[in-house]
């Protein structure tokens, strides 16, 4: 997708590797941005952290020139909660939401300002 040559869009476009994220933002003067997205009710807290650590920054971020990622979760409604830790604690989506993006705080922390993270929700589910 192109807006008048102010900005790139390719879905899937290749980075590093041969590794993909959902969308890049490309626009001439700033860094591109990767998007990975991911439904929620289809993954565990472990695996949507494991998503944004090893997915995202661990493969997307990596190449020289990516320095910024947006992690979305879609919420479809379909899974009541998610389970944190050893004690089993149920967490609802905005409260899994809340967890993801303080491992996003913490990760752009250790790597020491070199790379900017925002991780978002939206919920889908229709209303009741």
């Amino acid at each position: 997708m192109r807006s008048r040559d102010r900005y790139n869009v390719p879905q899937e476009g290749e980075i590093d590797l041969e590794q993909k994220p959902d969308l890049r933002i490309e626009a001439s003067g700033i860094a591109p941005v990767s998007i990975e997205v991911k439904w929620a009710d289809n993954w565990s807290l472990n695996d949507l952290i494991g998503g944004l650590t090893d997915q995202l920054v661990g493969k997307y971020l990596r190449a020289p020139d990516s320095n910024y990622g947006i992690y979305v979760l879609g919420y479809k409604g379909e899974k009541n909660y998610w389970l944190k830790g050893e004690n089993g604690q149920k967490l609802t989506f905005n409260e899994l939401v809340q967890h993801v993006q303080e491992a996003a705080k913490v990760l752009e922390r250790d790597h020491k300002d070199t790379i900017c993270l925002q991780a978002f929700g939206i919920n889908f589910k229709k209303p009741t």
